[in-house]
């Protein structure tokens, strides 16, 4: 929880200020782009934790028990999404405090918009886990691939001021579209087309998320 809220006082504050002022329209833009940054790293914790589930095969177990995989995989997702929406209430409480409470945030609208990203992200973290058995390769892939999704979308800029490779990478990004939407969101605009394209790419993972976690009944343990 320290990080984000860290984040916010920081970086939002140093990049939003102005001439000892801090502007609140831009400090909302970065808050809602801190916010996607941490609904990337809820497919961290999902991996982290499908890994000890299938580690010590408490996945199997669960299934095998009588579990529905329904079930199970509900409540895999659940508590990202409840870490998600707890640090997504620290950054715009910061945000707010550092404008004079002047930041135009739609605070429902855009905790609706970052749980349905949250949501794409911790059915990735399940898809790359139940994907790739050695913990080696997903522990490298993982940190390889975190950092350039964070900051190839338009997390802490505007991607009309981005080089063109930077623009070219975005297109291709999930996270750049989920963020257009939460600031759309955010600002109390409904982008029904931005609505349409994130809610068919999460419907897609989330699928494909349910689908892997028929793994966890036949993989008892980590590859190296």
């Amino acid at each position: 929880m320290a990080y984000p809220i860290f984040y916010s006082l920081f970086v939002v504050t140093a990049l939003s200020s102005s001439d000892g002022r801090t502007e609140p329209s831009m400090t909302a833009f970065l808050a809602v782009g801190v916010v996607g940054m941490q609904a990337v790293s809820m497919m961290s914790q999902v991996i982290y934790r499908w890994t000890l589930e299938r580690k010590w095969s408490l996945g199997c177990l669960k299934l095998a028990s009588g579990v529905s995989r329904g079930g199970y995989y509900a409540g895999m997702l659940c508590v990202p999404l409840i870490t998600l929406l707890c640090q997504g209430a620290c950054i715009v409480v910061v945000a707010e405090v550092v404008t004079g409470f002047n930041a135009p945030i739609d605070v429902p609208a855009l905790a609706a918009g970052s749980l349905l990203c949250g949501l794409f992200w911790s059915a990735a973290g399940c898809v790359v886990t139940a994907a790739i058995t050695s913990y080696r390769t997903r522990d490298l892939t993982v940190s390889l691939l975190m950092t350039p999704l964070m900051f190839s979308a338009p997390t802490l800029y505007r991607l009309d001021q981005a080089p063109v490779f930077l623009k070219v990478i975005a297109a291709v990004n999930p996270l750049t579209y989920q963020l257009d939407l939460m600031r759309d969101l955010a600002s109390g605009v409904m982008p029904a087309a931005g609505l349409a394209v994130v809610l068919g790419l999460t419907l897609v993972m989330v699928t494909l998320g349910y689908v892997s976690t028929e793994r966890m009944r036949t993989v008892a343990n980590e590859g190296a």
